[in-house]
């Protein structure tokens, strides 16, 4: 879903009075609360990246004390690549993320090689399982071969049935370990392993692909802007 540009015509005045979202068809008045059914489908969930509008914005001094510079993960040490914060059409803020790639390598290089790999989000708002599941299996649609998809099927399948609704400040990670497999943890508890460097290299370019239309969100992500 994609918020249509600051406007004068009927579309809605950005600032004034109301905006219009239009993907689904409805305005508001910016001066009153959304209602639950288009809160819940302006979210989307943290895979609804690329997907929603969702537009990055640059690191808040925040996020040096939310993520560390630097983690350990079964004796691999783990550099933070960058960090961001999203928010949808401007408005509400949805995740603070941050990448990390293993010591001595980059964030480009996790997107083609076998080198261990993190993603961690921090939760702002309520998510529904449902919308981490629908998005995820969009961007994958979108990215992958129909063999590729169809190698990866079974191990989609798997993760999404570990998924969990999130509240706010709750915290994802995703970790890959060469050797080991894909750990999505949910504050700190471990929800399920996929093993495979194929998966590792698919499901992270939900958020790292160049193809992503959010240039911005990514950049941030991946420690690229300048």
């Amino acid at each position: 879903m994609e918020f249509s540009r600051p406007s004068r015509g009927r579309h809605g005045q950005f600032f004034g009075r109301e905006m219009k979202s239009p993907a689904v068809g409805l305005s508001w008045g910016m001066k009153r609360t959304p209602p639950p059914s288009v809160r819940a489908t302006l979210m989307g969930g943290f895979l609804a990246l690329g997907l929603i509008g969702i537009v990055g914005q640059p690191a808040r001094a925040a996020l040096s004390t939310d993520f560390p510079t630097a983690l350990e993960e079964q004796g691999t040490t783990l550099i933070r690549a960058g960090a961001t914060h999203l928010k949808v059409g401007w408005i509400f803020s949805v995740y603070d993320a941050a990448y990390y790639v293993a010591e001595g390598s980059t964030a480009i290089d996790s997107l083609t090689r076998d080198v261990a790999r993190r993603l961690d989000i921090r939760y702002l708002r309520s998510i529904p399982k449902d919308q981490f599941v629908a998005y995820a299996d969009k961007a994958l649609a979108r990215m992958l071969t129909p063999a590729e998809l169809e190698a990866l099927t079974d191990r989609i399948k798997q993760i999404n049935a570990a998924y969990q609704d999130v509240s706010e400040g709750d915290r994802y990670s995703l970790t890959y370990l060469p050797g080991v497999g894909t750990r999505l943890d949910l504050n700190g508890k471990e929800l399920v392993l996929i093993p495979g460097a194929d998966f590792a290299l698919a499901y992270f370019r939900i958020w790292t692909d160049a193809s992503n239309p959010y240039t911005q969100f990514r950049q941030g992500l991946m420690g690229l802007t300048k």
